[in-house]
């Protein structure tokens, strides 16, 4: 993946995609990294998940597998909220991995009190 890019833009698809290692996600991510013009500097396929979909593996302790994934507004703070714990409470992260994954959000990615497990 290209690191030195000035802003980005990204358009999901109900497409599955599948990583080199056969991991399956439902939904692909198109990310065009763009330069201070805009123009597009290059193009990355990575798969997509809701985060919805992430919280509930978290809730129901899977392991939660993000290498070549897309992740849109992930936030601890927002699972805790959703689910009326506190504020503080460690939420254990069952074999965590996001390797060559792609976060974004526009209120700050957020693992505070995460509990990192294997």
């Amino acid at each position: 993946m290209l690191f030195h890019y000035s802003n980005f833009k990204v358009e999901i698809k109900n497409l599955k995609f599948t990583t080199e290692d056969s991991m399956i996600f439902p939904k692909t991510a198109i990310i065009s990294l763009l330069d201070e013009n805009d123009h597009v500097m290059a193009v990355e396929l990575l798969g997509h998940l809701e985060t919805d979909k992430i919280y509930e593996r978290i809730e129901n302790e899977e392991d939660i597998n993000l290498d070549y994934c897309y992740v849109n507004n992930f936030s601890l703070s927002i699972y805790r909220d959703n689910r009326n714990l506190d504020k503080k409470t460690y939420v254990s992260l069952s074999s965590f991995s996001a390797q060559n994954a792609f976060f974004d959000s526009k209120f700050g990615v957020d693992f505070s009190f995460a509990h990192f497990r294997d």
